[in-house]
């Protein structure tokens, strides 16, 4: 399948996304807690651009991805040792992880087997700008 292209999306950087989701984190369960389970970056590139009507999505390279919310949180993907999971993070503190790297949802999500290629389409067709 040969996939669309044109949805520019800028890179977060996974650094940046590992540290705010530690700290909000430790807000709902305590340092100790957090420190205790190795949390690294999700699905790498993690990218944002936005879709509907100007509402800011996160999708990973995996194809998965998260869109803003009324309350202005966003859900980024982080990993212990075994799994992924989202963390929700206030969008205007997201800002620290944009980098100025751009990057096509086509190349961002992996090319391997029809899942990632459904879920480039689902996206591609949301997009409406960096």
């Amino acid at each position: 399948m040969t996939r669309e292209r044109g949805a520019i999306a800028k890179v977060l950087n996974p650094e940046v996304l590992v540290n705010l989701g530690r700290k909000a984190l430790a807000e709902k369960y305590g340092a100790e807690e957090v420190e205790a389970m190795q949390i690294g970056p999700g699905p790498t590139p993690q990218m944002i651009f936005t879709v509907d009507l100007k509402t800011a999505a996160v999708v990973n390279g995996e194809g998965v991805g998260h869109i803003e919310t009324e309350t202005g949180k966003i859900a980024v993907e982080l990993s212990t040792p075994f799994s992924f999971f989202p963390v929700e993070l206030d969008l205007g503190d997201l800002g620290e992880a944009v980098t100025e790297t751009e990057i096509d949802l086509a190349d961002g999500i992996r090319t391997f087997g029809s899942r990632l290629d459904v879920n480039h389409h689902l996206w591609f067709n949301r997009y409406e700008g960096k």
